[in-house]
């Protein structure tokens, strides 16, 4: 089972797999890799989004409109 949108994939198996092996508790429920996958699915979304914008805001902020220097 795959937490997928777009590119993204998250592969909920082997999250649940370095949830068991990182002793990061006694027991990992069935439920709490597929909610991680969702989570981190959302989170590298998100960075993706403000990295494809990023360059567009610094485009803008060293070609500024023509029509506003007041020359023509």
């Amino acid at each position: 089972m795959c937490s997928r949108r777009g590119s993204l994939l998250f592969p909920v198996g082997m999250i649940h797999h370095l949830l068991r092996k990182g002793n990061y508790s006694e027991q990992v429920g069935a439920g709490f890799p597929v909610s991680l996958a969702g989570v981190m699915k959302y989170l590298a979304a998100k960075v993706l989004e403000i990295a494809r914008k990023k360059p567009e805001q610094q485009e803008n902020l060293h070609h500024p409109a023509s029509s506003t220097t007041g020359y023509s």
